[in-house]
């Protein structure tokens, strides 16, 4: 009882360094706890599934996840390494109910069209259904929880019909919605049985590269062998010929393992994340803990004086020095924990604005709260560490000199403290220039010139039926006062997903296609390098095409107009 009523004493005799210290802590802990809940946040993408360490994405170098429907076709009977295959069609569609639609109701969504084998592969849970041949029919639907809730309120939605873009499904089930964790979400799943009943000859269709196919392997499968197995199909060998033959080095066929698909930028159906920015900001949580260690350190031993003869007290009533030094790193705890705590309070009260600052999410600790265990571990541990030094400096001199005054500090331990503070100043500078840089970088970002005239611009993803009724709807925006110009297109800048391969004179060359309208170029102001525009309305720019100065360079074209 003693020693804790010192520990407390100690603590409030010197209320600003204390109060300073614990500031310094704060701000410590603060960043520790963002960083750290934001890092495993982003590493733990899909480690829910169950299956997680044998389920891969097929890849090639050139189209990475995007493969043609054939593909399946030839590994699903001939390979018996794979032992489950499932498909994935990603698109945007207008979901509604013939209720709702009546009332001009609809909500744009991410329509995942796949098969029966989903559920068996990946573990997203049903609420409401058997995932026994779920997705097997065609014109079958299976809900997430939010969606279901919009169209059908509390009521069990299966059985019911719903309207995907004009086409009526039925509903069979009822997931809970995608987590946020998971590398791709959707707001439904239709049967991709649905679209072979449209198009049944897709399945030989070796052109179209939309689709992405997820495999379980069985355990210990080599994935290299597994590729090379694929390349020898005999049914696949014109389409290994013709792809050699455009992309010479490496391997046709590549597994992704899932694990690794959150690291690899695709397409915009999967997240994505730089492993190297979780390195730096794991590197940074260290720099954070070094820091707030050292400073610990420095207002620890600038105190050295007052605390030696507080705890001479304690000694001369028969305490021995081991006992001060555990004081000493209880009191560490105790100021840690409060530290600790306030920093979780501040964490609390801010990550929603650093989330919207920042476009980011993971930064919240609701259903992860065995974290503040953790973080509680951390801070008992970092105040031992922290509080190791001082109470063996601080306990170093004799009970007699403690008694007697303070002249024994003066060069005590005077170059570890230098170091301490040395370091502390290359840290410190270190971020600050780090900080610098990343501004001029960000600012570099924002006002550097694309080449289009983005102020002011907004755009509207448009359903079936408005595309159908295009010039209807230009005419009532064109009439808006607060709409002085609009352009159609089909990606926005900086998402254009259409890729093309081409033999140009010869040579293979991949590139990007961007549909536009005959306003696109005025619109966002773009200069001609050479050339002209497409003429507005003219049918004669029906099958013309504008190239930019890179490709012409690539194609190797002297005269591209004669092209």
């Amino acid at each position: 009882m003693l020693q804790i009523k010192l520990i407390v004493k100690a603590i409030l005799k010197n209320k600003m360094l204390t109060g300073l210290n614990i500031f310094n802590l704060i701000i410590a802990f603060t960043g520790i706890i963002i960083l750290s809940l934001y890092v495993s946040f982003e590493q733990s993408f899909d480690n829910f599934h169950q299956n997680k360490d044998n389920i891969y994405r097929v890849e090639t170098p050139l189209y990475g996840s995007n493969l043609p429907l054939p593909i399946r076709k030839s590994v699903e009977n001939n390979i018996p390494e794979i032992e489950k295959i499932t498909t994935l069609w990603f698109n945007h569609s207008a979901i509604s109910t013939e209720e709702l639609t009546s009332q001009n109701v609809t909500f744009q969504s991410t329509n995942l069209m796949t098969d029966s084998s989903f559920f068996k592969i990946f573990s997203f849970p049903l609420v409401i259904g058997n995932p026994k041949g779920l997705l097997s029919r065609p014109n079958t639907a299976i809900l997430t929880q939010t969606l279901a809730h919009k169209l059908f309120a509390e009521a069990n939605p299966v059985g019911k019909n719903i309207l995907v873009t004009g086409k009526t499904y039925t509903v069979v089930g009822v997931m809970e919605d995608f987590p946020d964790n998971s590398s791709f979400k959707a707001d439904v799943l239709t049967s991709f049985a649905t679209k072979l009943s449209y198009e049944p000859t897709m399945m030989d269709d070796w052109s179209e590269w939309s689709f992405q196919f997820f495999v379980q392997l069985k355990q210990n499968t080599n994935t290299n062998l597994l590729a090379t197995k694929i390349t020898e199909l005999e049914n696949v060998k014109d389409f290994v010929e013709e792809m050699k033959s455009r992309y010479t080095e490496g391997k046709v066929i590549q597994f992704t393992s899932l694990e690794q698909i959150h690291y690899i930028k695709d397409t915009e159906n999967f997240a994505y994340i730089n492993k190297k920015v979780l390195n730096i900001l794991l590197l940074l949580i260290v720099v954070l803990a070094v820091m707030g260690i050292f400073n610990f350190i420095n207002f620890s031993t600038s105190l050295a004086p007052l605390k030696a003869k507080s705890l001479s007290i304690f000694r001369i009533l028969g305490g021995k020095r081991i006992n001060s030094m555990r004081n000493i790193i209880v009191e560490s705890i105790f100021i840690s924990i409060m530290a600790l705590i306030l920093a979780l309070i501040l964490h609390e009260l801010s990550y929603s604005f650093i989330q919207n600052l920042f476009k980011v999410e993971g930064l919240s600790l609701s259903g992860r709260y065995h974290y503040i265990l953790w973080f509680i571990l951390f801070a008992v541990v970092f105040a031992v560490l922290a509080a190791l030094y001082p109470s063996i400096y601080i306990t170093s001199p004799s009970l007699s000199q403690t008694v007697k005054g303070n002249a024994y500090f003066k060069n005590k331990g005077k170059g570890v403290r230098n170091t301490f503070i040395l370091v502390q100043f290359v840290l410190t500078i270190t971020l600050v220039s780090s900080a610098f840089v990343i501004e001029k970088q960000l600012n570099f970002w924002s006002s550097y010139n694309m080449g289009i005239d983005k102020e002011n611009v907004v755009y509207l993803k448009l359903n079936e039926t408005l595309r159908e009724k295009y010039k209807v709807l230009s005419n009532e925006v064109s009439q808006l006062n607060e709409v002085k110009d609009y352009s159609y297109s089909q990606f926005i800048p900086g998402q254009v997903a259409m890729g093309w391969g081409r033999y140009i004179d010869g040579k293979y060359i991949n590139l990007k296609a961007w549909p536009v309208d005959d306003r696109f170029l005025d619109f966002f102001g773009i200069e001609m390098y050479e050339g002209r525009g497409f003429r507005k309305g003219a049918k004669a720019d029906i099958n013309t095409f504008i190239l930019n100065k890179k490709a012409v360079d690539e194609f190797e074209w002297d005269n591209p107009f004669e092209k």
